[in-house]
């Protein structure tokens, strides 16, 4: 199941109370939906519980018993012809987002949360943060992306195959919308995935910098190892000023440690040790 499909079932979970919420909801679904015309309005969808949802809402808000085909997986809720003037004489025309049917706060949510239901795309945000509405006339596009922009959303419009989409793409604004939504489960996921994110992205810069200190360190000490070797065999090791022959042992024999943990066996800083070593490293050079 994708992870709009989830984002559906949550929202259809949510149930109107008030009636004023319940028009502007099934209009949403309508007017964004397969067919929103004076000949005919119609939903067509994959979701059965969607299908059942918009039925319910219809005989609710219009007292209409409409019927729910199928065919192929796909699920046709219509409105019969005798009764569509009825619907459009109460939602209004199919050209523009009649604003006089939001009575309450609640109502913009609740068109949104329509609109979505029959429009609504958003991606999976493990691999990216993206939520959409594609719509048929551009007109309508234009209006919903300035809705939303009203509450302070970055949505844009883009044209796309023919079809209009309205886009969010910053997380934070599709939590929001979400939250408005009341598919705040969806919401948290999201935000649980981006601290996922942000730990995983701090945990790899952290093991590629201890990596590369490692690398640092390793190359470091076997520059030094070579240089004491070189001495040793040409039995100038032991002839060393005392201060730099037991930097050189202490290097010889631990190999692995870092500059600051070597110092520490001599009770010396990094750049005591660090200079110690590189005299060291000078005098094998002149071999």
């Amino acid at each position: 199941m994708s992870f709009s499909s989830d984002v559906r079932n949550e929202i259809l979970q949510f149930w109107q109370k008030k009636n004023c919420c319940k028009t502007t909801e099934i209009y949403g679904i309508l007017l964004f939906g397969h067919k929103f015309s004076d000949n005919e309005i119609k939903i067509k969808t994959d979701n059965e519980e969607l299908a059942s949802h918009c039925r319910s809402i219809i005989k609710k808000v219009f007292d209409i018993v409409c019927d729910i085909t199928e065919s192929k997986g796909v699920y046709t809720v219509s409105i019969d012809k005798l009764h569509i003037s009825d619907v459009k004489s109460k939602l209004g025309e199919s050209n523009a987002i009649n604003l006089s049917l939001l009575k309450c706060d609640n109502c913009f949510n609740a068109f949104l949360r329509g609109a979505f239901l029959s429009c609504g795309v958003i991606s999976d945000p493990e691999k990216e943060y993206h939520l959409e509405f594609v719509v048929k006339n551009e007109g309508l596009a234009w209006e919903l992306c300035k809705m939303i922009r009203t509450k302070g959303l970055d949505a844009k419009i883009i044209e796309r195959r023919g079809k209009f989409v309205v886009y969010l793409k910053d997380s934070e604004n599709i939590e929001d919308l979400l939250t408005m939504m009341n598919a705040t489960n969806a919401s948290l996921f999201i935000m649980n995935q981006k601290i996922i994110k942000q730990l995983r992205n701090n945990v790899n810069r952290i093991t590629n910098f201890e990596t590369a200190n490692l690398q640092k360190s390793a190359q470091s000490a076997a520059k030094h190892i070579e240089a004491i070797e070189k001495l040793d065999k040409a039995g100038l090791l032991s002839t060393l000023p005392d201060e730099l022959y037991k930097a050189a042992i202490a290097r010889r024999d631990n190999f692995d440690l870092s500059l600051s943990e070597l110092g520490k066996t001599l009770g010396l800083s990094r750049a005591g040790i660090y200079h110690r070593l590189d005299k060291i490293v000078k005098l094998a050079s002149k071999i």
